[in-house]
């Protein structure tokens, strides 16, 4: 009778989550050294940022961080504040024996930046300390959550507590969201504009579940958040919220004289710019369709004409406060705006339209007078 193969647990496991052998040892090697008891976030995501699988998750790593042991230095002092220096994994790391390694150093920083993720800290602070951007870092979230969920499939089959297994599947979750554990009920809601910063201060201020949430009156949300979301958080739970009254002047029609102003500016307008449609602009006429960030850098631009705009300025005006930008995507929306402008307009007046001041900002090569910042229209006749 021939002998018959039999699938380990182990085996299993690493089929069915889709992790590379060398993964798994690695991972069970460090399951049978550690005590489950005493697991923490940051041994998890180390142990994870270790594995084979997770050095395919590209992060770069800059020469200087490298050279000075940036991550090494910082996850030391976080190691010796959690009081976790005694951790075998941890001691592997940072015994006076071992010398830093590329790779290793690597797996530090994603660890780490993972790690800032999950917490309170302000998504634009994590960008400008690690120089990564958010996308990038949800990105390295959502693969690294797949990694986490393995782990704790392993660790159950390798029979540790109930108790710690759903700690780990709440971290995986966690990392996917960029929340902390009280974030991720409202993060699952997944209501558009509803982003970690915004979970945050929810959850400071008490409304950690969708009951707290779904029981809250809309003018004290408001005061935490911007009106427009929480109006979108009112209608999720099917509130009905009333419109937003705004004030508005008495209209007046202008006299002739102003008519006249007024027709003579619409004559003399190059560009039309109208920031309650953005996605299309006049220049010359002529209607150019343009994506949301070339829209919004021509707009902010559009504002102080004949002037530099400061870089912040624009960063402020098309990214918003919450994201760290390279001054290679200001250029290339300019560039591809100008693109578009050109298909309207002789090439040679489009290129000097838009010119970068070194290290500064961006000027708008047109006159106050050759711009309209709002609905395109003519005066109205007076009878």
């Amino acid at each position: 009778m021939q002998d018959r193969l039999h699938a380990t647990e182990r085996g299993i496991v690493t089929a069915q989550m889709g992790i590379s052998v060398d993964t798994c040892l690695n991972l069970l090697k460090w399951t049978d050294l550690c005590d489950p008891m005493r697991v923490s976030d940051l041994e998890v995501l180390v142990a994870a940022a270790l594995t084979v699988d997770a050095k395919e998750i590209h992060v770069p790593l800059r020469k200087s961080e490298f050279r000075q042991s940036k991550y090494r230095n910082l996850f030391r002092s976080e190691v010796e504040r959690l009081g976790e220096t005694d951790k075998i994994l941890f001691k592997s790391i940072l015994g006076p024996s071992h010398r830093p390694l590329y790779e290793q150093e690597r797996a530090l920083k994603k660890a780490l930046i993972l790690y800032q993720w999950i917490s309170a800290t302000p998504t634009k602070e994590i960008e400008q300390a690690h120089q990564i951007f958010s996308g990038a870092i949800k990105k390295m979230g959502e693969e690294f959550s797949w990694l986490i969920e393995a782990i704790s499939t392993l660790a159950k089959a390798e029979g540790w507590p109930e108790p710690v297994i759903k700690k780990m599947e709440l971290l995986g979750q966690r990392i996917a969201f960029g929340v902390d554990a009280k974030g991720v009920e409202l993060a699952k809601m997944r209501i558009r504009g509803l982003g970690r910063g915004y979970i945050s201060r929810l959850v400071q201020n008490g409304f950690d579940n969708p009951n707290a949430l779904g029981e809250v009156p809309i003018d004290d949300l408001e005061k935490i958040i911007p009106q427009e979301l929480a109006h979108r958080i009112a209608r999720k739970f099917s509130r009905s919220v009333a419109p937003v009254a705004v004030a508005r002047p008495a209209e007046s029609l202008p006299t002739k004289s102003v008519q006249r102003e007024i027709q003579e500016s619409v004559n003399k307008a190059v560009l039309f710019v109208d920031q309650k449609h953005p996605g299309t602009v006049e220049y010359r006429g002529k209607s150019v369709k343009l994506t949301s960030k070339q829209f919004w850098l021509l707009s902010a631009l559009a504002e102080s004409p004949g002037k530099c705009v400061p870089y912040n300025t624009i960063y402020e005006k098309v990214w918003g406060n919450d994201v760290l930008v390279e001054m290679q995507q200001i250029s290339y929306h300019k560039a591809q705006l100008l693109k578009k402008i050109q298909k309207t307009a002789p090439k040679a007046e489009v290129k000097s339209l838009i010119t970068p001041v070194s290290g500064e900002g961006m000027v708008l090569n047109l006159r106050p007078e050759e711009i309209v910042r709002g609905r395109k229209e003519s005066a109205p006749k007076i009878t």
